[in-house]
C-alpha cells in the first residue's frame, strides 16, 4: 500500500540516511520549534499526495476481479493521484527539502514505485472495520434474513463483501452488493455500458422517486411518503470512560425517558478535567459507541470536581386529534435535536456557579487521537 513504510524504503534506496527520523520529524506530531507554516505545508502534502494516492488504491481494489489477490501488482504515484499534474511544486518541496541535502537529484515522490497489494488493503479494511462487522453482523442475525443487501461505497469493496459473508450464516449468493445489482436499462444511474445500479448511493435517490411516483397511483400499493421518518441512534448518551466504553451507570440520557412514564433520569456528572459525551443505539454497555461532545474545564485554578447539569429539548406528546402531517413534523423535530445538548449549569463543590469556566463543543473523535489526522496531517511513523 502507498504508505509511510514505501516512502521510507524509497528514501533509503535513493541514498537518504536517518530515513524514518526524518519522516518522524515530519510526520509524526508537532515539534516544539515548529512553524504554522510548516504545519500547514504538512496538512497540504498529506491532503493532497498521500491521502489521494491511497485512494488510487482503493479504487484499483474496488474494481479488480476475482482473482486480485494471486498478484501484487505496481503503480507510480503520479499513476495513483487522479490530478497528479495539478499537484503544486511547494506542496512537494515539504517531503524533498528534508532530503535534499547531499544530494545532487531531489528525490521526486512521483515517481516513486508503489507495491499494490490487495491482501495488505484487505487485511487493512478488516483491522479497521471489525467492530461494524461485528455489531452489523450480530444484528442481522437477529433477524434471520433471506437475503442482505449492502448499499453504500464501502459495500463495493470485496473486503467488506468477504468479512460479512464470514460472519453471517446466509449463502453467498444471498448477500447482494447493490453496486453490481442488474436493476436494468431503466435504471437512471446505471453504469456506463452496463446495466448494474453502479454507484449504491444513488439506490436511496431512486428510491424516494419512486415511492413519490408510486403514490396513490397503484393498485393495493398505499404509501405515505410525508410519514417517512429518519430516526436518530442516539439512544443512550452518557460519559464515555476509557476506551470508548458507555456504561449504564453514565448513562445521562436514554431512550426510556421520551416514552411515556419514563424515568426521570439525573443528566449531572463529576467533571475532573475533561471528559467525552458519547452516545450508543442499543442498551447493551459492550456495544459500539462513538463521541458527541468535549466537555473540559477551561480555568486551571478551579477546585475539582465540578458538578456539570446537560440538559435538551423535551419531547413534545403527539396529541391523537394531530394530523398525520402535523404529528410528522413534530416527530423530525425531535429526531433532529435529540443530539442537541447545552450546559444548564455548572457548580463547583461549595456550590457557586463557574458556567464560565466549563466549554463543551462538537467532537467525534476520541480524545488521545487529538486532532485528526486529516485536520493535522498527523501520521504514525513506524512502531
Amino acid at each position: 500500500m502507498c504508505g509511510l513504510p514505501v516512502i521510507e524504503r524509497a528514501l533509503i534506496d535513493h541514498g537518504a540516511r536517518e530515513a524514518r527520523t526524518r519522516l518522524s520529524d515530519l510526520f509524526n506530531g508537532d515539534r516544539a520549534n515548529m512553524s504554522e507554516q510548516q504545519k500547514h505545508a504538512r496538512r497540504q502534502y498529506v491532503q493532497q499526495v498521500l491521502v489521494p494516492a491511497a485512494l488510487g488504491i482503493m479504487e484499483r481494489y474496488e474494481a479488480s476481479g476475482e482473482d486480485r489477490y494471486e498478484a501484487v501488482h505496481s503503480a507510480t504515484v503520479a499513476e495513483l493521484v487522479r490530478e497528479s499534474l495539478s499537484v503544486s511544486p511547494s506542496v512537494l518541496q515539504y517531503l524533498q527539502s528534508a532530503f535534499a541535502q547531499g544530494h545532487e537529484d531531489a528525490f521526486d515522490i512521483m515517481s516513486m514505485t508503489v507495491p499494490v497489494d490487495f491482501t495488505q488493503v484487505a487485511k487493512a479494511i478488516d483491522e479497521t472495520m471489525e467492530p461494524v462487522f461485528s455489531t452489523v453482523a450480530e444484528a442481522l442475525a437477529h433477524f434471520d434474513c433471506d437475503y442482505v443487501l449492502l448499499s453504500g461505497r464501502p459495500s463495493k469493496l470485496a473486503a467488506v463483501q468477504e468479512n460479512l459473508l464470514n460472519r453471517l450464516f446466509i449463502a453467498p449468493d444471498r448477500l447482494l452488493s447493490m453496486g453490481h445489482y442488474r436493476a436494468g436499462n431503466w435504471y437512471p444511474f446505471r453504469s456506463r455500458g452496463n446495466t448494474e445500479i453502479g454507484e449504491p448511493k444513488s439506490c436511496v435517490v431512486v428510491g424516494g422517486v419512486l415511492c413519490a411516483l408510486a403514490e396513490r397511483s397503484l393498485t393495493n400499493f398505499m404509501l405515505y411518503t410525508n410519514m417517512l421518518q429518519a430516526r436518530s441512534t442516539t439512544h443512550y448518551i452518557g460519559v464515555l470512560e476509557q476506551g470508548g466504553k458507555l456504561y449504564d451507570k453514565n448513562v445521562l440520557f436514554a431512550k426510556e425517558d421520551d416514552e411515556p412514564g419514563g424515568e426521570e433520569r439525573d443528566h449531572n456528572f463529576n467533571l475532573y478535567s475533561e471528559s467525552l459525551i458519547g452516545y450508543r443505539q442499543l442498551p447493551y454497555e459492550r456495544w459500539v459507541t462513538a463521541p458527541l461532545y468535549h466537555v473540559r474545564i477551561t480555568d486551571a485554578n478551579l477546585a475539582r470536581p465540578i458538578d456539570v447539569q446537560l440538559s435538551r429539548d423535551e419531547v413534545e406528546d403527539l396529541e391523537e386529534q394531530d394530523l398525520p402531517n402535523e404529528q410528522a413534523v413534530s416527530l423530525m423535530k425531535h429526531e433532529a435535536t435529540k443530539e442537541d445538548l447545552r450546559i444548564e449549569e455548572a457548580m463547583d463543590p461549595v456550590g457557586s456557579p463557574v458556567d464560565r469556566s466549563v466549554m463543551m463543543t462538537f467532537r467525534t473523535f476520541p480524545l488521545e487521537q487529538g486532532d485528526h489526522w486529516l485536520d493535522s496531517g498527523i501520521l504514525q511513523v513506524g512502531e
